[in-house]
């Protein structure tokens, strides 16, 4: 954690990739001015329920932060602390977002913290709106645990209990429990070189029912079979059913497919009403991890900002990463990398069918035979200052 450029407030203008922001001032330890937050939207305007529940998160698991919301939460004013992290932090997750999106920046953070931390989420674990806890167990662990070779970071994250919340099914299960683990870091991150996607070679997942019939476990897993046992024998899926309270009403799946080269890239489906069938929820994932797979990536979509912010801290040195398609939230996050670290990438999209032709070979000499976005940066050698050295 070390101060960049000076201290004067970055200013923002609504409340879209607010998350992102506060993860990347608590990090620069530049304060942050954001403006005009939802302020057109005449029946819910200012901050949202699940925005406030993760300021009070990183409230908890930082020292010495400022925190100003005016009355009708339109303004936000946040001067990071330091982040001292702790053992035993019990959060209760707000059930309008489910628990993956206070975990995800927080896997942006884990490594920075004063002491290991060792938090337990409640709330809502499946929810249509937001990426599944399985995903992140799945996917984002091992991603972090590559990402930080060498750091010794062990990263763990124990899924307890599911629960699901799903739009008209009276679902607003508040039953869930996540436990995450993590070290400190205590030398600065090696360059990371992540371009060779690899070959897919199995195919894995898990189909959870809360309170429905275990028949649609069955159905899910017919499908997922019946899609891809067409390109590899090796498709295993698990199964959960649950009939306990507090674990609302739904079902779902979330897919992982792992690559030759050790890589993994994942997609889930929640059902969202009652009128959803398990074959449509099965057909969907199954769609998305398809996609994830044809966009020929080391990192998947929803793992890139991880991976950005990665590479942007690591050591002074060339990194490079293939992200399979750079959405939105990605290309927003660079943007702000930039402007809180001084960190430029340089972006470069790959077309997977002109693989062996002469234009597919960099600078460096290397043979592109691979698609998705190709994107480099020389690190900033972020320490981790806060760490206990005794």
């Amino acid at each position: 954690m070390v101060a960049i450029g000076k201290s004067k407030a970055l200013s923002f203008k609504g409340g879209e990739f607010l998350r992102h922001r506060l993860v990347l001032s608590t990090l620069s330890l530049r304060p942050v001015a954001i403006e005009g937050i939802r302020q057109e939207d005449a029946e819910t305007p200012g901050l949202s329920p699940s925005e406030i529940c993760f300021i009070r998160l990183i409230d908890k698991l930082t020292s010495g932060t400022i925190i100003r919301i005016n009355e009708t939460g339109t303004s936000l004013f946040y001067k990071p602390g330091i982040l001292v992290g702790g053992d035993r932090v019990v959060h209760e997750c707000h059930v309008s977002r489910s628990i993956s999106y206070y975990l995800e920046p927080l896997l942006m953070l884990a490594p920075f913290f004063k002491r290991a931390i060792n938090v337990t989420l409640r709330g809502s674990t499946h929810s249509p709106t937001d990426v599944c806890i399985d995903t992140i167990s799945a996917v984002s662990i091992p991603l972090l645990r590559r990402l930080t070779l060498g750091a010794s970071l062990s990263p763990h994250l124990e899924v307890k209990k599911r629960a699901v919340s799903s739009e008209g099914m009276n679902g607003n299960g508040t039953g869930g429990l996540v436990q995450f683990r993590c070290d400190v870091l205590t030398s600065k991150l090696k360059p990371i070189d992540l371009i060779e996607p690899g070959f897919v070679k199995r195919i894995r997942g898990i189909v959870f029912a809360n309170r429905v019939s275990p028949g649609h476990i069955t159905r899910i897993v017919s499908v997922v079979r019946n899609v891809f046992n067409r390109f590899s024998p090796d498709v295993y899926v698990h199964s959960d059913h649950n009939n306990r309270d507090a674990c609302g009403i739904g079902f779902g799946v979330h897919l992982v497919a792992e690559t030759t080269e050790g890589c993994l890239c994942g997609a889930d489906w929640t059902s969202s009403s009652k009128d959803v069938t398990p074959e449509q929820v099965a057909e969907n994932a199954c769609s998305m991890l398809l996609e994830e797979i044809n966009n020929g990536g080391c990192v998947d979509t929803n793992n890139g900002c991880l991976a950005l912010l990665y590479c942007a801290v690591a050591d002074s040195d060339l990194s490079r990463v293939r992200i399979g398609r750079l959405n939105n939230a990605g290309v927003q996050f660079m943007r702000d990398l930039l402007a809180f670290t001084g960190v430029q990438f340089k972006v470069r999209v790959c077309a997977a069918q002109e693989a062996g032709s002469e234009s597919d070979s960099d600078d460096s000499g290397d043979s592109d035979t691979a698609g998705g976005v190709l994107l480099s940066c020389i690190g900033m050698g972020l320490s981790n200052v806060a760490r206990q050295r005794f």
